[in-house]
C-alpha cells in the first residue's frame, strides 16, 4: 500500500507525531506550508476566529500527485473545535484528489474533540473512515508512539 503523511503543525506537536508515524510506516511525508505567520500571543485569538469562521489561507502548492496514494494520513491541530485555515485550504484544494483520507490530531482535549470530524467531512464532502486523537500529554510523556503503533498496526 502506498501511503503519504501530510501534516500542519503550529507548535510542533503534530509534526513530532507525524514523523514518528513516518518511521513506523516507512512512508513519505509532506508539510502543509502556510505563508502567514500565526505565532504570537495576539495571533492566538485571530487564529481561533479564522478557524471558527472557516477562513482559507495561502498555502504552498503540492507538487505530489495525491491520487497516486492508496491512503493519505492528515495530521492537524484543532483550533476552537475546527480545522485551522491551512488544513481547511489543503482539503478544499486537494481533498477530491485523495482516495482514502484518515486524520490524526494532537490537541489538548484528545477524544473530546471527536465532533471536529464533522468539520472535516463537510469540508471534503464525504465521511472519513478513521480518525485518531492524541493528547498533548501523550506527546509530553512519550506514550503517543504506542498509541500510533496500536492504531496503525491493527488493520
Amino acid at each position: 500500500m502506498k501511503e503519504l503523511i501530510v501534516y500542519y503543525s503550529l507548535t510542533g506537536a503534530n509534526e513530532k507525531v507525524a514523523f514518528a508515524l513516518k518511521e513506523i510506516l516507512g512512508c513519505e511525508i509532506k508539510k502543509i506550508f502556510e505563508f502567514k505567520n500565526r505565532k504570537g500571543f495576539f495571533m492566538f485569538f485571530e487564529n481561533g476566529f479564522d478557524a471558527i469562521t472557516k477562513r482559507l489561507t495561502n498555502i504552498e502548492d503540492f507538487k505530489i500527485a495525491l491520487f497516486g496514494f492508496d491512503r493519505v494520513i492528515l495530521f492537524t491541530p484543532i483550533w476552537a473545535g475546527c480545522l485551522p485555515p491551512a488544513t481547511r485550504t489543503f482539503l478544499k484544494k486537494y481533498g477530491n484528489k485523495i482516495k482514502n483520507l484518515e486524520v490524526v490530531s494532537v490537541s489538548g482535549f484528545g477524544n473530546k474533540n471527536r465532533g471536529f470530524i464533522g468539520d472535516v467531512n463537510k469540508t471534503i464532502g464525504r465521511d472519513i473512515p478513521k480518525a485518531l486523537f492524541i493528547t498533548e500529554n501523550n506527546v509530553k510523556d512519550g506514550s503517543y508512539r504506542g498509541i500510533l503503533e496500536k492504531f496503525f498496526n491493527n488493520r
